[in-house]
């Protein structure tokens, strides 16, 4: 991933030497919107980025009725000591 929102939590997780995780919609392509939870570690670098595989559907909560779309392949899981 690339962009101004990792280059911003790159940045940020360096100046304070922490692993940083957050969550963006990202343009997936072909006209895909996914909800995406990355982290960086606390040398800036992007250690793993999840797209939303399982979206909420009722009611006003739906993420699908705004737009989002499952992500593919496979969980995203790390490990903190």
């Amino acid at each position: 991933e690339s962009g101004s929102v990792t280059a911003f939590f790159c940045r940020l997780a360096r100046d304070v030497g922490a692993h940083i995780s957050y969550g963006f919609l990202r343009d997936a392509g072909a006209g895909r919107t996914c909800i995406c939870q990355a982290v960086v570690d606390p040398r800036g670098q992007l250690v793993l980025a999840y797209d939303k595989m399982h979206l909420c559907d009722m009611g006003d909560c739906s993420e699908i009725a705004h737009g989002c779309s499952p992500g593919e392949g496979e969980l995203g899981v790390f490990e903190c000591d």
